[in-house]
């Protein structure tokens, strides 16, 4: 078998030296290997796991990354057939290209499965294997091995569309977790005015949420609408996700671009909004209608180009951040917010940076908040700023295909 001077195999375990990360060599080796076994990379000590280069595999094996510290998948992985364990305990992984894996028991984070998701799935379902089917078992863990394309969903259920993701007759809310795994959710259709709590989950309830765009989500309902969910409660986490256009409206009230409404601690780190139409009477807001208790923490996040609308022309309650609140103020840190004109500058928002639409482009926006970014394309940065649009373009997340040609500034 192959072997390279960083890496030396034996018996279906790669033992990576001190200090050398999976560049091309190392990758071949590694691909080499599982065509005959499962595999095994480990670091000599506890030095951080980077993998530079993809790796790809077809035979129906399991990777392992194994180490005493983080996990850096930088490369990307694929895999037709085959599984994907991360092995760290007590550290993290990071994503800067998506992970393609096949549906089914695929992928295990330290101990815990996560079973995969490339499909939608059809209405009503209850699988536990596709989107829709997540219905079926609101506690489990969840991963996107590939983009999903939701568009079919204007048909479904005589045109009122997609069913947020809940027991089916019942809100139980969803208790798991999604790992989008760098991957992006496509033109959802929701149309259900007369009905709460509307959104891709209905209630999130000490859940988490990361590696995950929602690209053009229509979703319309009479009160607590959002994207993500229509209502959020026990410590919801959202990390290195984004909603990107689209547009939500609550016949009634409370329509925010993440939730409708926040019930207790909610955390939001290096998360994005951008150009999201927001539509309602009243409780209206960027990320949140209404805040009804704990705190909103946000970090490293922005909200571009939003559009916060009412339905009757008698605006209540609008911010940037929550339509309307009960509960403690936001505690904001290196974010950042974008205005039109000095009318229009956010109230709600300490602790950001406003911005105007012509500073969106702009990298020291970024760096002075202290954003892992580069406008480098081949950079490892979390953050790309992309200057290859003919005007200016917002930042996005590097792991994220998305073409941002709709929001460009253009004087």
């Amino acid at each position: 078998m192959p072997t390279v001077d960083t890496l030396f195999c034996s018996g279906g375990i790669c033992t990576l030296d001190s200090g050398a990360t999976i560049n091309t060599a190392e990758a071949r080796v590694v691909e080499a290997h599982l065509a005959q076994g499962n595999v095994i990379v480990k670091t000599s000590d506890s030095d951080v796991l980077t993998l530079l280069s993809p790796v790809r595999w077809s035979s129906n094996r399991s990777l392992t990354l194994q180490t005493d510290n983080d996990i850096q998948l930088f490369g990307g992985i694929s895999a037709s057939q085959g599984k994907l364990i991360i092995d760290n305990p007590g550290h993290d992984y990071q994503l800067r290209k998506p992970v393609n894996l096949s549906a089914g028991q695929n992928f295990r984070v330290n101990g815990e499965d996560f079973t995969v998701i490339t499909s939608l799935g059809q209405p009503g379902s209850t699988t536990g294997a596709d989107l829709q089917g997540i219905s079926g078992n609101m506690s489990g863990n969840y991963a996107l091995g590939s983009d999903i394309d939701a568009s079919a969903t204007s048909n479904w259920n005589s045109d009122a569309g997609f069913y947020p993701i809940s027991t089916f007759g019942d809100v139980d809310p969803f208790t798991g977790k999604l790992d989008g795994l760098g991957h992006v959710i496509r033109s959802i259709r929701i149309n259900r005015p007369t009905f709460s709590y509307i959104g891709l989950f209905a209630v999130l309830e000490d859940a988490s949420i990361k590696h995950l765009a929602l690209e053009d989500f229509q979703v319309t309902g009479k009160s607590d609408v959002g994207s993500f969910a229509g209502v959020a409660e026990g410590t919801t986490r959202i990390a290195q996700s984004c909603v990107v256009g689209g547009s939500v409206t609550a016949k009634d009230q409370s329509a925010g671009a993440y939730f409708g409404e926040r019930l207790q601690d909610t955390e939001v780190t290096d998360s994005c909004i951008l150009g999201t139409s927001i539509i309602a009477n009243e409780m209206i807001g960027g990320m949140v209608g209404l805040e009804s208790d704990g705190t909103l923490t946000v970090v490293k996040s922005y909200a571009f180009r939003l559009k916060l609308l009412d339905n009757d022309g008698d605006p209540n309650f609008i911010g940037f951040l929550a339509g309307g609140s009960n509960a403690e103020p936001p505690v904001v840190s290196h974010s950042l917010v974008n205005y039109q004109n000095a009318s229009l500058v956010p109230s709600d928002v300490t602790g950001a940076t406003t911005l105007r639409l012509i500073a969106l482009g702009d990298l020291s926006n970024y760096q002075d908040a202290s954003w892992d970014i580069s406008t480098d394309p081949d950079s490892n940065s979390l953050w790309y700023l992309d200057q290859s649009y003919d005007h200016p373009a917002p930042a996005m997340l590097r792991m994220f295909d998305l073409d941002l040609t709709d929001f460009l500034y253009d004087s």
